[in-house]
């Protein structure tokens, strides 16, 4: 047998040293970091989304109601909220209630993390004919989350009709 090796080899793995595992790891876990948030922004996007969808249908729903009925019928916050510390907005979701009476006829809860903001008013109205006495106003919905996506908004206009918009404001 020939002299001995002046260098031992590292101990191997099926072929691979430990230092190319390790880099392999740390070239994986900088990828991670940079993929982990995105998630975040899907879930968020989609609580977004969801939220904008029923706040939508309930307006429609609180419409129609309002003319079955003949009376004037508002979607107001949620008051009694425990888990989200109360601030302007809507921070636990909506109620669909009958003004005269204050019959509760839906509630909607908002996901966590989501919140809801209204222009000019924290009560949008509508009259025993189905016509909306909040015109001009807007309802902003926004995630919490760390990526923060950018906030979806719904315009309504003097007619009660409702334009979905991206950003801060409703102009055009």
């Amino acid at each position: 047998t020939g002299p001995e090796p002046r260098f031992k080899r590292a101990p191997c793995i099926m072929g691979y040293t430990w230092i190319d595992l390790l880099c392999s790891l740390s070239i994986m876990g900088t990828v991670l970091t940079y993929a982990l948030p995105l998630p975040q922004t899907w879930v968020g996007r989609s609580d977004m989304m969801l939220a904008r969808q029923r706040f939508e249908q309930d307006w429609r729903r609180a419409r129609w109601s309002a003319q079955i009925m003949g009376q004037t019928v508002r979607l107001q916050p949620i008051t009694s909220c425990a888990a989200k510390p109360a601030s302007s907005g809507w921070p636990c979701g909506w109620q669909t209630v009958v003004e005269s009476s204050g019959q509760l006829l839906k509630e909607t809860r908002l996901p966590s993390g989501l919140s809801v903001s209204t222009k000019p008013s924290d009560t949008w109205r509508i009259d025993a004919w189905g016509e909306p006495l909040s015109g001009g106003a807007s309802i902003q919905f926004q995630a919490g989350t760390a990526t923060t996506p950018p906030s979806e908004l719904l315009c309504m206009n003097v007619l009660g009709r409702l334009r979905r918009m991206q950003g801060a404001t409703c102009s055009d």
